[in-house]
């Protein structure tokens, strides 16, 4: 389900309409049911007996219907609304991301090249924690970012395949930076390290570039990178993963 009401983006109108009506049928769903003590009193029993009546005729199952019914109709609309906008909602995103990535991409050049412990962290010169923190900034950005785009698999036509979330926002450009998306490690073990998304780090440095593109966009980049993994001889593929430590 596209949860659009998240996304904190310009919608056009089309798509406000939708999420007002989104919005109004919530509130019906939730309506609280009638309170019981007018149960408790001989004046009040036969009224309170009535609205509890009407409630539950109310809210039986061809009301449940009709508000599943509802529900599907605008949540396929909002789907056909936000695809002949897509061009305009990725705009939004990348004006967001692109500062996010080209300061990520300047900071993660000052880091040391290995993986490095909260520890080593507090032990940076001042250049090296300035592009940490900038890096751990932008990272959360990137993130957002990559959430948004994974999202679009509910559009139709959709399809990212058996690859990562992380090749919504990075390009492979080379068989070394695809096996770095694809295999290194998103959790360590050392948080520090961790908040600035190692497969995205590794692959950087593998000459991997960050970018937006749909799900669709991202499966094609990746699997051009993936027919040339398997244009490659066994020797050089073990020699690969050997060199990255993959």
């Amino acid at each position: 389900m596209l949860n659009v009401e998240s996304w904190n983006l310009k919608h056009p109108k089309k798509v406000k309409e939708l999420l007002e009506a989104q919005a109004k049928l919530e509130e019906a769903v939730h309506a609280p049911s009638p309170s019981s003590d007018g149960f408790l009193s001989a004046e009040t029993l036969e009224a309170a007996i009535d609205e509890h009546t009407r409630f539950a005729l109310y809210n039986g199952d061809h009301r449940r219907q009709a508000i599943n019914l509802a529900q599907n109709t605008i949540e396929a609309q909002l789907k056909v609304e936000v695809n002949n906008n897509l061009d305009s909602y990725l705009k939004q995103v990348e004006a967001i991301f692109t500062p996010a990535a080209e300061a990520y991409a300047e900071a993660v050049e000052k880091l040391p090249t290995g993986k490095f412990t909260a520890e080593q962290v507090l032990n940076f010169n001042e250049e090296q924690r300035e592009a940490y923190h900038s890096a751990r900034q932008a990272a959360g950005t990137i993130s957002w970012a990559a959430n948004f785009l994974y999202g679009l698999l509910d559009l139709p036509g959709q399809r990212l395949g058996n690859w990562g979330k992380w090749f919504l926002v990075c390009a492979p450009e080379s068989v070394a930076g695809l096996t770095c998306l694809q295999l290194e490690e998103e959790h360590t073990g050392e948080k520090g390290y961790d908040a600035l998304l190692p497969p995205l780090l590794r692959a950087l440095r593998e000459g991997a570039q960050l970018r937006i593109a749909t799900p669709s966009q991202a499966r094609a980049d990746a699997e051009a990178q993936e027919q040339a993994r398997q244009g490659m001889d066994e020797q050089a593929w073990l020699t690969l993963r050997r060199d990255l430590k993959l």
